[in-house]
């Protein structure tokens, strides 16, 4: 019996992620095809809501960067946004969400003419206060394997902030030269 309970929850299980997998691509399908719209926009903005997995990072990532590389962003600016997307939507999942792929992260992005691009990602959990970070350049947080994060996107991006009682991560970078 209890095998039986076993195998039709692994089943459920199994389904439920066919599922997102089918959400996720027909989502990053959709950002593939607005991108081609991209270069007439003076103004390029685009929201997306993500399951709270791993995988779905690169849904967003690829939206962002088809948006700058349309508005001829160098590609050592996108690298830099795409990398401080990366580490917002992966701490979005693993500490807002505590990895429930029942929860979900919302994305926001702005991309002007100006050069600039603003982001904002947003999560369901409890938030957290970002002074108490530890900083990961002193001797006991050098040797762990985590905590890099917040680190990285402060050094990336030109603004970042949070609101919401550190459920919300807003982030800004400037072009500094078109290509």
């Amino acid at each position: 019996m209890e095998l039986e309970e076993a195998l039709k929850a692994r089943e459920r299980a199994e389904a439920e992620q066919a599922a997102l997998m089918e959400d996720l691509r027909l989502a990053h399908d959709e950002v593939k095809k607005l991108s081609a719209l991209i270069p007439f926009c003076s103004k390029t903005q685009f929201e997306v809501t993500i399951p709270a997995v791993p995988g779905a990072i690169a849904t967003v990532t690829d939206g962002v960067t088809q948006v700058l590389h349309a508005k001829r962003w160098p590609e050592d600016e996108i690298m830099a946004v795409e990398l401080a997307l990366q580490e917002a939507v992966a701490n979005a999942i693993r500490h807002g969400c505590r990895n429930d792929p029942s929860k979900h992260v919302q994305c926001c992005v702005t991309c002007d003419d100006a050069g600039q691009v603003m982001i904002v990602v947003r999560d369901p959990g409890s938030g957290f206060d970002p002074t108490t970070v530890p900083n990961p350049l002193e001797a006991p947080n050098q040797l762990k394997p985590s905590g890099r994060g917040i680190f990285l996107i402060n050094g990336l991006m030109d603004e970042v902030g949070f609101a919401d009682g550190g459920r919300e991560l807003k982030m800004r970078k400037r072009r500094t030269a078109e290509v």
